[in-house]
């Protein structure tokens, strides 16, 4: 495996423990931490760009559907603004939505690459397993994570929010389980 290809996996691997699993944000939410969720995304863009410089990756950013969503957004977003009352509310809107356009745009130039989806899967996995023991701590002793009582949420602190995220990594890292261990597996048909 080569340099860039680990280091790639490594930021991967960081954006779904920092962003996927809602850590960075929890921590500021609960006080813990005084750094915005917008610090760590400047950070996770700066730990990025010698991921800019590689032609392949630049290939494979532009080829995908989410650059052209992304690049559509961001367009869209221009628009809007350009015939808003363009106060200071709908400024802060504009680079809220630019951000976030930023931010896919950097986790796509991390984990845009096929030599990482494996390693990127399995964290995946891990988040799963950590939100659902969360989840049950937080419904063993209600009100650790969820302000809303009889609810559980883990570090979304929402849970609506918290049953999406675990539903779509649960998807994503379904082949990653072994068919033996998944209780919803099809039970053979006899045959007649």
């Amino acid at each position: 495996m080569s340099l860039t290809v680990r280091y790639r996996s490594a930021l991967a691997v960081l954006c779904v423990a920092g962003f996927y699993t809602n850590w960075l944000n929890y921590l500021f939410i609960t006080g813990r931490s005084s750094l915005q969720p917008a610090v760590w995304v400047v950070a996770l863009l700066v730990l990025a760009v010698p991921l800019a410089f590689d032609r392949d990756a630049w290939r494979l950013v532009l080829a995908s559907p989410l650059a052209a969503w992304c690049g559509v957004y961001a367009a869209m977003t221009a628009l809007w603004f350009m015939w808003s009352s363009q106060s200071a509310t709908a400024s802060s809107e504009v680079v809220v939505r630019l951000g976030s356009v930023v931010f896919l745009g950097t986790v796509l130039l991390i984990v845009g690459d096929a030599r990482v989806h494996r390693i990127t899967r399995t964290a995946l996995l891990a988040t799963v397993f950590l939100g659902v023991a969360l989840n049950v701590v937080d419904i063993l002793r209600p009100l650790s994570f969820s302000p809303f009582p009889g609810r559980a949420a883990g570090l979304l602190v929402n849970p609506n929010g918290s049953a999406i995220t675990l539903t779509l990594a649960m998807i994503m890292t379904v082949e990653l389980v072994r068919p033996a261990l998944r209780p919803w597996r099809p039970k053979p048909r006899n045959s007649c």
